[in-house]
């Protein structure tokens, strides 16, 4: 049965093996550009990237007693980046590559659901679409 830190490295990597659209931006780690010459950080170019967090919500116990199963739900927030005034259209083209990445598939016994798109907005000189992936797994 997954746990949070085996879940998180199942995402992850399903990320690092399946992405090569975009760069990708983790939490509390120095997000670097490696596809252009002398790597600036990510949100310093001009190129797309996206950001990834892995948000937890609640684990109700679904089955108690000696051996209690609790079903842990989450949310992989996802927010696209494309330089503000060039339109919306990259954001729409990776959140289509989210889905055939996530949307409900399993894997490593973590079911994966729908994704909601939220309100775009810019911040920074950047256009940026959040969406999320709803999953859920047992442990």
């Amino acid at each position: 049965m997954p746990t949070y830190q085996s879940a998180e490295n199942t995402i992850t990597l399903q990320f690092g093996d399946n992405w090569s659209y975009t760069p990708v931006a983790y939490p509390n780690v120095k997000a670097i550009n490696e596809t252009l010459s002398g790597g600036p950080e990510l949100g310093i170019g001009q190129d797309p990237f996206i950001a990834v967090e892995i948000i937890y919500s609640t684990s109700p116990a679904i089955e108690v007693g000696t051996n209690p199963l609790k079903r842990t739900f989450g949310n992989i927030l996802v927010e696209f980046y494309t330089k503000e005034d060039s339109g919306s259209l990259q954001n729409r083209i990776n959140l289509d590559h989210l889905a055939a990445l996530f949307e409900y598939k399993t894997i490593e016994d973590i079911s994966f659901r729908d994704i909601t798109v939220m309100r775009s907005g810019v911040k920074n000189g950047w256009y940026i679409t959040p969406a999320m992936v709803r999953f859920y797994f047992y442990r």
